[in-house]
This record gives structure tokens, C-alpha cells and sequence, in this order.
């Protein structure tokens, strides 16, 4: 786990490079914004995901996931995570649909995803845009 923060953030990416310059990107989102940051959970991909869901279920508040892995999806992984706990939030992230586009556009007219952000994050001005976007789409806690 990464850093401690007000909110717990499962993190999926099967690409290391990928997911490692996000980790980077958060940890120093949290620094700018020290009262509301990340904790963050990463996954190697939506199988991960799934298994680092099932035994935090009840701390993660959001979900930031990589769209195309293998074995399992993001899309999986999300509709794992609204099946279980519809209440937490749920982005994507792709540097392309391709095969999975009608799935996503299904998850995103229903409001299961709640937005797909474009990859790479770059420069990190996006990726601070799409945490801006995370953390005000999580119900606040008093």
C-alpha cells in the first residue's frame, strides 16, 4: 500500500511502467492536497484487483482502472466491485477501447462508471485533473 490518506483508491494497471508513474503522480497529488489524499492499493491487473477488493471491500472508496488487462478486465473489475458495493466509485483509464468499447459505454450510461480518462497521464496535470475528479465523486465523510 501506498502513503496513508483520507481515502483508499484501488489502483489496477498491468503495466508496471504504467501503474508506477500513476503511484508517483498520486503520491505527489497527496502532498499538494494533504487533507483529502490517497491510499492507494495497487493491482498488477483485474485479476489482482478482484483479490485486493475481496479483502479491502470495506475500506476502498474508489477504483481507478486500467480498461484492457488480461486475464481479467477492467471491466470486470468494476462490475465485480458495483456488484459487491455499488456506492464506490468507479474510473477508468485506456489508451484505447478496441474490444471492449459496448461494454464501457454500457457501464458509463448507467452511471457504474462514473468517467474514462485517456493514457498516458501526460504531463501529470491530467492525472492531478483526474484525481481532482476521483476524490469529488466519493461521498465525503464527516
Amino acid at each position: 500500500m501506498a502513503e496513508s490518506g483520507m481515502y483508499t483508491l484501488l489502483l489496477a494497471d498491468d503495466e508496471e511502467v504504467i501503474r508506477e508513474l500513476i503511484l508517483e503522480g498520486i503520491s505527489e497529488w497527496n502532498h499538494r492536497n494533504p487533507a483529502c489524499g490517497f491510499t492507494v492499493i495497487p493491482a498488477n491487473d483485474g485479476h489482482e484487483g478482484i483479490s485486493l477488493f475481496q479483502a479491502n471491500m470495506q475500506r476502498v472508496d474508489a477504483v481507478l482502472t486500467d480498461i484492457n488487462m488480461k486475464p481479467r478486465s477492467g471491466v470486470d473489475l468494476i462490475n465485480y466491485v458495483h456488484a459487491d458495493r455499488p456506492e464506490v466509485v468507479c474510473f477508468g483509464m485506456s489508451a484505447g477501447l478496441f474490444a471492449l468499447e459496448d461494454q464501457v459505454n454500457s457501464l458509463r450510461s448507467d452511471g457504474t462508471l462514473k468517467d474514462l480518462f485517456n493514457k498516458p497521464f501526460s504531463p501529470f496535470s491530467a492525472l492531478y485533473d483526474a484525481l481532482d475528479a476521483i476524490y469529488n465523486a466519493i461521498p465525503q465523510r464527516e
